[in-house]
């Protein structure tokens, strides 16, 4: 048995406004019991990845790190394509790093 993950994420039964990147829709008090089921991110069953919580988990604090210290903006404002390959990838996506301004005595570092 086989499915797609990428129609499946993106199911109107199960993700409100399923097209919008929305973040904010994990928060703890949005998430929909069928949200939970809905999400294949990391496999499921007997072929679930066995690093899903530390993959998750060092996805986490990797995105905070980074975004604390640095501006992420896109090089231009050309759409991002999603390309199916093994997993779904953007076409291209240049972002230049700007860097935070300092703030507080633990930015003097």
């Amino acid at each position: 048995m086989l499915f797609c993950a990428y129609a499946l994420h993106r199911d109107p039964q199960v993700f409100e406004e399923p097209g919008l990147f929305d973040p904010y829709r994990w928060l703890p008090e949005r998430v929909t019991a069928a949200q939970r089921k809905g999400l294949f991110s990391l496999g499921a069953g007997r072929r679930k990845c066995i690093g899903d919580s530390f993959g998750l988990v060092e996805a986490t604090i990797t995105l905070a790190t980074v975004t604390a210290r640095w501006h992420l903006r896109p090089a231009d404002k050309r759409p991002v394509r999603p390309v199916m390959r093994t997993t779904l990838a953007p076409s291209s996506l240049l972002m230049p790093l700007e860097r935070r301004a300092a703030a507080g005595p633990a930015a003097a570092e």
